[in-house]
């Protein structure tokens, strides 16, 4: 039996928690829907994607937070070029 997406955005919020992060997802109206993975503080995007878009899919975003190699926060110089496109 498969979780549901409820039980998954959960596990994905706070497993992005652990590491410092928020998740949001995109409101009912944006029609392109998904996730943005950002730093609470700065609110700079954190996973690859253009600044403020939810470009992430729910398994996206999963295996971006799951991935031990962004277990560190990213060079604040690459969040900064982000965010400024």
């Amino acid at each position: 039996m498969s979780d549901t997406i409820a039980v998954r955005e959960a596990r994905l919020r706070r497993a992005a928690a652990r590491k410092g992060w928020s998740v949001a997802k995109s409101g009912r109206r944006d029609t392109k829907g998904g996730y943005r993975i950002a730093d609470p503080q700065t609110d700079a995007v954190v996973h690859d994607g253009a600044a403020c878009e939810y470009s992430q899919t729910l398994e996206k975003a999963e295996a971006f937070v799951g991935d031990p190699k962004n277990a560190e926060t990213v060079d604040v110089d690459n969040l900064n070029a982000a965010n400024d496109q």
